[in-house]
């Protein structure tokens, strides 16, 4: 379980690197009018979407993590579709609507995605210590019954010496 939670966590965190190569190669776009610009961002857009399913399944055993999935889902979804629309306004070459399109919905966007990212993380993170208390304890009977196993185990060892030296 330990492992899940990290599995997710980095989930979270390739997302945001991917959206963030993808704003990276928007705003290359609308700073210099190149398509390359384009192409990256389509790139990354369509990695984007794949961790978003990645990250659905990954949470599908944890009800709060699927709601903040749903929310994360929804920002996504709309920075990927400022995204797209960039591309389609870029490719009919009209470059003023490209800078209106952020203005009006990049800000608030990219806000409420760190927003709901940092709820899933905090969640994820208060797993992890929940998971990891539950391994040291597991830890520590694991530990205590080895020395209990041990102890028993010698003194049916002195026992049994004990009786052959008796018949002996």
């Amino acid at each position: 379980m330990v492992n899940h939670t990290s599995d997710v966590q980095m989930a979270i965190q390739d997302l945001l690197v991917s959206l963030n190569d993808a704003e990276t190669g928007r705003r290359g776009y609308v700073l210099t009018g190149e398509s390359n610009y384009l192409a990256a961002m389509d790139a990354a857009v369509a990695k984007s979407s794949s961790i978003v399913r990645h990250l659905d399944e990954l949470t599908q055993d944890n009800p709060v993590q699927q709601v903040n999935f749903l929310a994360v889902e929804q920002v996504v979804n709309d920075r990927l579709e400022v995204f797209k629309q960039t591309a389609r306004l870029g490719g009919a070459g009209q470059d003023d609507s490209v800078r209106a399109l952020e203005r009006s919905k990049g800000l608030a966007t990219s806000t409420q995605l760190s927003k709901v990212v940092a709820e899933m993380m905090a969640e994820e993170s208060r797993l992890l210590d929940l998971r990891k208390q539950a391994t040291a304890a597991a830890d520590w009977e694991a530990t205590a019954l080895l020395i209990a196993g041990s102890i028993a185990t010698i003194l049916l060892l002195l026992w049994a010496y004990r009786i052959l030296r008796q018949y002996a």
